[in-house]
């Protein structure tokens, strides 16, 4: 997971430890790989396990990214090493974003059995929030320890100059700019922000909203419909398409208000993100963003369409109180966000500090 990676590897390297990365494809990944013959990756992965099983002596701790990639932690505990594996996301996360079909359902099911296994072996689990871990453990009985995910506050800063997304997209500079980041998923509940926004605009002809959708989903033709259907929509809504990274700074930096609708996020990095933009944020009173944004913004009874809408209303309308919120949610993310603080736990985890 890179963007896990850049963040914890070089704040636990500040700290003085020894990090080796590498990038692993699971068995199960690569015998699903049609445009070849299974067996080829197969063999490699089998390989590829031996040659860790020997080079697993050398290290103090193993840290795995996904329990998928099982057979490595394995081979560490055969080797008597402390493994560590962090779970991104919950169950329902992983189910629904598996691809559907019978690979959906088996990459599912192989993921938690690894954990499982691995748990039992004596693995420790961490996890991104105290959502993730309940509904861990009301899945699989398994306790993770929480450590919420850092943010890159070098980058993602409140000096970043406006306008990417009015440049971009054509929208007045004059306009307030509301920001949604996800994918059309019910996971994320797109609707409910479509639903407020709708309201909004019939009222407001000075706000702009903006979907970014990083990957494409199942409702990416319901949504485009919906919005074809209603004037104020296809008048005030814009959609852009997957941002390159180096850019979302300025995309965060060019809104006035970050909405999240999802009500069963595990940790939310577009809210983080947001905060540490700087950004007023508002975000569903479950999942794992409303156990941290504190006073960095507004939670809304999730999906209710009413509430969202009258929180939306009330932070475009008073200027003083989304400025708050917004250096709030900064400070937010400068200290409990920091991958400082996270490198800080992931080393007591290890047993290194």
């Amino acid at each position: 997971m890179t963007a896990f990676n850049e963040g914890l590897v070089p704040s636990l390297r500040q700290m003085g430890h020894e990090i080796e990365t590498f990038r692993h494809t699971p068995t199960f990944y690569s015998a699903w790989e049609l445009s070849r013959p299974a067996i080829q990756p197969l063999v490699h992965s089998v390989l590829e396990l031996k040659r860790f099983g020997a080079a697993a002596k050398q290290y103090d701790v193993l840290h795995l990214n996904d329990s998928l990639d099982g057979e490595l932690g394995v081979a560490a505990k055969i080797n008597g090493r402390p493994l560590v594996v962090t779970l991104h996301g919950t169950p329902i996360d992983h189910f629904e974003g598996a691809g559907g079909g019978m690979k959906g359902i088996l990459t599912h099911r192989v993921r938690y059995d690894y954990l499982s296994l691995l748990h039992d072996l004596g693995g420790h689990v961490t996890t991104q929030s105290q959502f993730c871990a309940k509904t861990l453990w009301s899945y699989s009985h398994i306790s993770a320890k929480v450590i919420y995910n850092g943010v890159r506050t070098d980058r993602f800063t409140p000096e970043r100059p406006r306008g990417y997304l009015q440049a971009t997209l054509g929208i007045p500079s004059t306009n307030k700019v509301v920001l949604w980041v996800g994918r059309g998923h019910k996971i994320k509940d797109p609707f409910t922000f479509l639903s407020a926004a709708e309201t909004i605009a019939r009222k407001r002809a000075d706000t702009a909203f903006v979907m970014l959708l990083w990957y494409k989903g199942p409702l990416d033709d319901q949504i485009e419909n919906l919005v074809q259907r209603s004037e104020a929509l296809r008048r005030s809504l814009y959609f852009v398409r997957k941002v390159p990274w180096a850019q979302m700074p300025e995309a965060y930096a060019s809104s006035d208000l970050v909405v999240h609708t999802s009500p069963c996020e595990g940790f939310g990095n577009a809210v983080s993100e947001a905060m540490s933009s700087g950004k007023a944020v508002i975000a569903a009173d479950r999942g794992g963003p409303s156990e941290y944004i504190q006073d960095g913004g507004l939670l809304f009874k999730s999906g209710d369409r009413n509430d969202l809408c009258e929180k939306m209303e009330y932070l475009l309308t008073d200027e003083e109180r989304r400025k708050d919120l917004g250096e709030s949610a900064r400070r937010i993310a400068c200290t409990n966000l920091s991958w400082h603080k996270a490198a800080a736990e992931y080393s007591k985890v290890y047993g290194l500090g």
